[in-house]
């Protein structure tokens, strides 16, 4: 553990995908510092200094905006908020290329099955599944207004990949593959946290009544099992620590101002402003 180098992260708090890094971090018991980027108003140095910019020979292809956090710097000094990275330092972009990096850095952390099939189960799950069917059926259900049905499918298929839990609701409840919590679980774990806060919190993105629809359905005996997955995993350490509802509150809420006010929610994607604002 001696050799490992200073691990910066830049993180927002409303985004899941820095949260997946910090939780990660936190199952390795890693030492590492956290620089906050407010996503409603990103500050210019962030991509001037840090971000890899395009002039950079070695500088891996620009992520999209929605990876633009996190970011992580391995190595070099310790960094203030508005100082670039040592050029000896590493930085990596993506929060599942992160959670890659993070498995092979922290080998006594398991982030990773043991068994080879499993390893393999995890990374597909985290990259396919994750990324490819469950992301594309969320986001556009809370910024868009797009009706949840597809989510619901989704969440029917997350379902039937858990194990099964003892008679009491417990056993293997707390991660998806192998014998133990892995960077699967970190992939999908705090879009299910968000998800259920953001229908409590009842945006006018979600449109008329549709919140409410949606807590019946995820309240229903239909997610039984996924609720007891989220809710053992809100006794895990790791997310105990990074997880404030609170403060995603109030950062999420900012976001929606601004989505009604200007119609962005991010630098590719923008929205009608609803007539009572224009």
């Amino acid at each position: 553990m001696s050799d490992i180098k200073r691990i910066t992260l830049y993180a927002a708090v409303d985004s899941p995908f820095p949260h997946r890094v910090r939780l990660a971090l936190e199952e390795a018991k890693a030492t590492y510092d956290i620089i906050w980027i407010d996503l409603v108003g990103k500050p210019e140095w962030y991509e001037k200094k840090v971000y890899p910019g395009e002039g950079r020979a070695d500088a891996p292809p620009p992520p999209s905006p929605r990876t633009q956090v996190p970011y992580l710097v391995y190595g070099g000094p310790k960094l203030s908020p508005d100082e670039a990275p040592s050029g000896d330092a590493v930085g990596i972009p993506d929060s599942l290329v992160i959670l890659e990096f993070l498995a092979d850095l922290f080998p006594g952390a398991r982030l990773l099955p043991a068994d080879p099939v499993q390893r393999a189960h995890a990374r597909l799950f985290a990259s396919q599944f994750v990324e490819k069917r469950l992301l594309p059926a969320w986001l556009p259900s809370i910024f868009m207004g797009a009706p949840a049905d597809g989510l619901f499918a989704a969440l029917d298929e997350l379902q039937r990949r858990l194990p099964p839990a003892d008679s009491e609701g417990k056993g293997k409840g707390t991660f998806l593959f192998g014998e133990g919590w892995s960077i699967a679980d970190a992939a999908v774990v705090p879009i299910l946290l968000r998800m259920e806060h953001v229908w409590r919190l009842r945006p006018f993105t979600l449109g008329e009544g549709e919140a409410d629809k949606a807590l019946g359905t995820w309240n229903s005996a239909r997610f039984e099992r996924l609720r007891r997955y989220v809710a053992d995993n809100k006794e895990r350490e790791s997310v105990k620590k990074t997880w404030d509802e609170a403060d995603v509150e109030r950062h999420f809420a900012r976001r929606i101002d601004r989505i009604k006010r200007t119609g962005v929610i991010n630098s590719d994607i923008r929205v009608p402003v609803p007539a009572a604002q224009e």
